[in-house]
């Protein structure tokens, strides 16, 4: 499937909904764009549903993701994405998503739930993250500002990251909700702000058995629980964490608790730390990561700058006239 675009349409379904498909398996994907509404009880994506054995590559969805509202405490709605719903052994490539998500359970500003063998690369998502709470007896969990859940092993997530704001009762990631088994951060951010009330932290929830490699988050934290921290919330399994950092000004009072912060990974640095290229061991800035005057973004995301040729003669009474652009 190549070059197609949907153009504000409605789709509603009770599995597998997507704007563009609702679930492929053993396909290609490249330069596909959606905009509208997802609506769907569970599997549903901004672009597509479900992916399995599939590759997409440099598509992005500007569409909303939404799960059905649940009228009652036993009623839940789950599995769903700003791009995608759930992705099995698949690459995701060059992808964006722009719109916000809502749901009760594993949502993603991205993806909402990964399993085995997944590669995201060069992905980023922008829009909002929001899960439902109804009653006492329905949980909102495994929400992430790129991805909601992913893990049971071989996934890679490389130059990527996440920009909207997360809320979700358990597990909240500005990253990623829940990160298990077998699955490698490199080069990655998040700067949304993440609200739970319990294992619920900057960039990862819950990471187990997974590593974390030149990461960084600068949102707040909020949150009423004493596990709610400020990179990472709760570390368990063989866990690594490298050269990964938050900013201790912006992630807020609630990673506090009796003036000693909570945090189970991760370096804090202040804001004016962050902006500073020294801060960031082993970070390649040559052909990886630029600073602007602001926290670090990827190269990858640059936009593309175009040679000019100066304004002007170079003389007198006609100076090249210079510009930032």
């Amino acid at each position: 499937i190549n070059n197609c675009h949907t153009i504000w349409s409605i789709v509603e379904a009770d599995i597998g909904a997507g704007c563009l498909v609702g679930d492929i398996q053993g396909c290609t994907i490249s330069n596909c764009t959606s905009e509208g509404e997802a609506i769907v009880t569970s599997y549903g994506g901004g672009l597509i549903g479900v992916i399995a054995n599939s590759t997409l590559t440099d598509c992005s969805s500007n569409a909303t993701a939404k799960g059905v509202e649940p009228l009652t405490s036993n009623s839940t709605s789950g599995i769903i994405g700003g791009l995608v719903g759930m992705s099995y052994i698949s690459t995701i490539n060059g992808c964006t998503a722009t719109g916000d998500v809502t749901g009760c359970q594993y949502l993603g500003g991205l993806l909402g739930r990964g399993e085995a063998g997944n590669t995201i690369n060069n992905c980023s998502a922008t829009g909002d993250v929001k899960g439902f709470v109804v009653g006492t007896d329905t949980d909102a969990f495994f929400a992430g500002g790129l991805i909601g859940s992913i893990g049971d092993s071989n996934n890679y997530i490389d130059n990527s990251y996440a920009t909207g704001n997360v809320s979700s009762q358990r597990y909240a990631g500005g990253f990623i909700g829940y990160c298990y088994d077998t699955t490698n951060i490199f080069n990655c951010y998040s700067r949304g702000n993440v609200t739970g009330t319990s294992t619920s932290a900057g960039f990862v929830g819950w990471l187990k058995n997974s590593t974390i490699d030149r990461c960084y988050s600068s949102g707040s934290v909020n949150g009423v629980s004493s596990d709610t921290s400020a990179m990472v919330s709760l570390i368990e399994g063989t866990t690594t964490i490298n050269d990964s950092y938050f900013d201790i000004d912006t992630v807020g009072t609630a990673v506090y608790e009796n003036d000693i912060l909570i945090n189970a990974g991760g370096t804090p640095k202040t804001t004016m730390e962050m902006l500073d290229q020294a801060t960031y061991e082993n970070w390649d800035f040559d052909d990886t990561w630029a600073l602007l005057g602001t926290y670090p973004v990827l190269k990858t995301n640059l936009p593309d700058i175009i040679p000019q040729e100066p304004l002007g003669e170079g003389k007198e009474l006609n100076p090249y006239l210079i510009s930032n652009f």
